[in-house]
């Protein structure tokens, strides 16, 4: 008993020990680390030895007064850190000399002073600069990333800040993220938005010659060569031009349960605002279901949508064909079903379209 107690004496004595070589942010010309890199790898191949230094250095830093979640990005968590594996650390090879070290010359007063009065910002920033060095750890975020959605698929995007992305068929986006804000750029397609409110660090989404800032909200942002369509589908969002002095884009809130179509032409922008029904807002969105639920479009229209989810494309020839009237729901990715459909419900038929066989033209059928 007395033994083990020692044991865990020991090793809470090198965890505040740990605590303090790591609030100094200088090179002391005593210390038995050459640079700081050393210091941060011989730390790292200490908390990783074992779960006892790992539940050490966590009693250590609540005695100094650190919270556990320590770091100033709020990217990592401390208890994510216990699952980085070893190999992940370059060993410092001078550990066992610096310990010897540490023994001929101990910790002077004023550093054991500091084991429970030590600054916690600058620890902080320490022990930031410890977890960077483990690259591989899946819990280091590398920003700006990207994220897309390919043909036909639908990708949900969570955040490490909590706001979440729902992309759709062929979409990408940009994240960057920062100790002082947050930034997607819709580069293709179309995403919703939930955002988590954090007044520290705005959220806004550029797209189209446009920035989209959040005022704590839920929204869809759409970017196509006609137009960047914004629908606020709770809160509301800040839009206005990306670049000062370019455009005639004025600043302008929207409110939820409104739509904002913004078209560009050189620097000229044209804004059109106007009321949604949650229904008409829900029945755009069905995308995030995997369906399309039409409401009186045109055939021609649904033609276009249809053909962003799927490899096959439909072609029309015909305009009268374009102009026909289509409602009901179909399944985005099920290229057969819809072909099916118009040929019962409109009595078209298809054939290989004259430029690529895989492809489909929508004809009329004879005696119709």
């Amino acid at each position: 008993m007395t033994s083990s107690h020692t044991t865990d004496s020991m090793v809470i004595t090198r965890a505040l020990e740990w605590v303090v070589e790591l609030e100094d942010q200088g090179m002391d010309p005593l210390s038995p680390y050459p640079t700081m890199d050393a210091k941060l790898q011989a730390f790292a191949q200490w908390f990783l030895e074992s779960a006892q230094h790992q539940d050490a250095f966590i009693e250590a830093m609540a005695i100094a007064g650190v919270s556990r979640r320590f770091d100033v990005q709020r990217r990592i968590d401390l208890e994510h850190l216990k699952s980085a594996p070893v190999s992940n650390v370059v060993q410092f090879r001078g550990e066992a000399a610096a310990h010897r070290e540490r023994e001929r010359n101990p910790s002077p007063p004023r550093k054991r002073l500091l084991v429970a009065v030590c600054a916690p910002v600058l620890l902080l920033l320490a022990i930031s600069l410890v977890i960077s060095s483990l690259r591989s750890s899946p819990q280091v975020y590398s920003y700006p990333v990207r994220y897309s959605a390919g043909i036909g698929e639908r990708r949900f995007v969570p955040l490490e800040d909590g706001s979440t992305i729902d992309l759709n068929t062929r979409s990408t986006v940009e994240v960057d993220i920062t100790p002082h804000a947050r930034r997607v750029t819709l580069l293709a397609g179309e995403a919703v938005f939930s955002v988590r409110h954090d007044a520290i660090r705005p959220f806004s989404v550029l797209s189209g010659g446009l920035v989209i800032r959040d005022v704590g909200t839920k929204f869809a942002v759409r970017l196509s060569s006609a137009a960047t369509t914004v629908s606020v589908l709770e809160g509301r969002v800040a839009i206005s031009a990306a670049e000062a002095g370019k455009g005639n884009v004025p600043p302008a809130i929207v409110d939820a349960d409104h739509q904002v179509a913004i078209t560009v032409s050189g620097t000229h922008f044209e804004v059109h605002v106007a009321a949604v029904t949650a229904a008409d807002l829900a029945r755009e969105l069905a995308w995030r279901d995997g369906h399309l639920v039409l409401h009186g479009e045109t055939l021609g229209q649904i033609v276009t949508e249809f053909n962003r989810y799927n490899r096959r494309q439909i072609e029309i020839a015909d305009p009268s064909i374009a102009r026909v009237m289509v409602g009901g729901t179909f399944t985005t990715t099920d290229f057969d079903a819809f072909v099916a459909t118009l040929g019962v419900v409109f009595h078209l038929r298809t054939v290989p379209a004259p430029d690529n066989a895989n492809d489909l033209e929508l004809e009329r059928q004879e005696n119709q």
